[in-house]
């Protein structure tokens, strides 16, 4: 077993309050008219290429420099990342 230390790239993120504007506007036209809301309660699925993610209501999406993008809980993304002033 190997172990792995996360580089330090920059990352965009933002923490999704259940405003379809706001998701959009961050994920911009290309994710747009991929959103889904979820019968399971406030969050929403987003359509990525052949995957879905499921993102809570106060979940991070984060979009890295190279064009990933995922959810974090915000515990986690808390606990992992830390805001950089412009």
């Amino acid at each position: 077993m190997a172990t792995y230390i996360r580089n330090a790239d920059p990352v965009e993120a933002v923490r999704w309050d259940g405003d379809a504007d706001l998701a959009n506007s961050f994920l911009g036209d290309s994710y747009g008219w991929d959103w889904q809301y979820s019968g399971l309660g406030p969050a929403i699925t987003v359509v990525l290429g052949y995957s879905r993610m499921f993102v809570p209501v106060g979940t991070y999406i984060v979009k890295t420099a190279h064009g990933m993008v995922y959810s974090v809980p915000a515990e986690v993304f808390e606990r992992c990342f830390t805001k950089v002033e412009a």
